[in-house]
């Protein structure tokens, strides 16, 4: 498989499974809708992961460097919660859990990426 492709695959599966693990594991994180809605979204949230995040990496490398590497988790953040407002199924109601699904995203995307 070409490397673009594995790239590709890694961030959505990462994103699907870790939306998935979030509503599982992390109490204040719930879907109301089926899971393909979840996976739907988890699709989405890769896509996103894979095409806006290394742009906007570029755009805030001062901002990165000053914050030792804190951005990333901040654009991250903005990511999954940008997804809970398009699709409105899936509740992430605090910081907190947004957080720890965003860690246990990233987690994911770091372990599958090796």
């Amino acid at each position: 498989m070409k490397e673009g492709t594995k790239r590709l695959m890694g961030a959505i599966i990462s994103a699907m499974l870790g939306l998935y693990l979030a509503v599982i594991l992390i109490p204040q994180v719930s879907c109301k809708s089926s899971y393909y809605y979840l996976f739907l979204a988890g699709f989405i949230l890769g896509i996103l992961n894979l095409t806006l995040n290394p742009l906007l990496k570029l755009l805030t490398t001062p901002l990165r460097i000053i914050s030792l590497g804190l951005l990333n988790i901040v654009i991250n953040m903005v990511f999954v919660w940008g997804i809970t407002i398009l699709f409105p199924g899936l509740h992430i109601p605090l910081i907190a859990p947004l957080l720890f699904t965003t860690l246990l995203i990233s987690g994911l995307n770091i372990f599958l990426s090796l």
